[in-house]
């Protein structure tokens, strides 16, 4: 399972305060897939679902998190994923004392932004750009490309980065 992390703020769109209770839901991303162009979404539980949503707080901020397939890790490469969500502004009604809440919901659509996750980096599968030892690897690797030479490998494996280090974030403000 991939790791997805969807953060931000939901505001009124007239005063700019933030809307407390506010419900956020992600009714599918949509990418390139066989599967109807939408990922397979699972909850915090790795169970798959379709509906993922969570409740802003107080100041309107929110965050959502969700894993999906690794399977449709190719077909996120080569198109940008775009998350549709049903941001939901609640209202009170009912007769006095009551604690009924409807939604009135506003569809928008965002983009979610592809990245590697920092565990990958920790864990050595990936490199990392902060670490001097890792820059000069990959400063040599560069410099091999460029040159044309094939220097041996003494003591090191090259392996890629697993499908598991792709993760999906976001971090949206919504105006409704």
């Amino acid at each position: 399972m991939n790791q997805g992390l969807i953060c931000g703020v939901v505001r009124n769109s007239t005063s700019g305060a933030g809307i407390g209770d506010a419900l956020v839901a992600i009714n599918h991303i949509e990418n390139s897939s066989e599967r109807g162009g939408s990922l397979r979404l699972f909850n915090a539980s790795e169970v798959e679902t379709r509906n993922l949503f969570v409740q802003t707080q107080g100041d309107g901020s929110f965050v959502l998190n969700f894993f999906w397939d690794a399977l449709d890790l190719g077909h996120i490469q080569s198109v940008p994923p775009v998350c549709h969500f049903n941001i939901g502004n609640p209202r009170s009604g009912g007769a006095s004392g009551s604690t009924t809440v409807s939604y009135h919901f506003a569809r928008q659509n965002r983009t979610l932004t592809r990245a590697i996750s920092l565990g990958s980096i920790a864990n050595g599968t990936v490199p990392n750009p902060g670490s001097i030892p890792d820059c000069a690897g990959m400063a040599m690797d560069v410099y091999q490309l460029v040159r044309g030479i094939r220097l041996p490998m003494m003591g090191r494996t090259v392996m890629g980065p697993s499908a598991e280090a792709f993760a999906l974030l976001g971090y949206f403000r919504f105006q409704i």
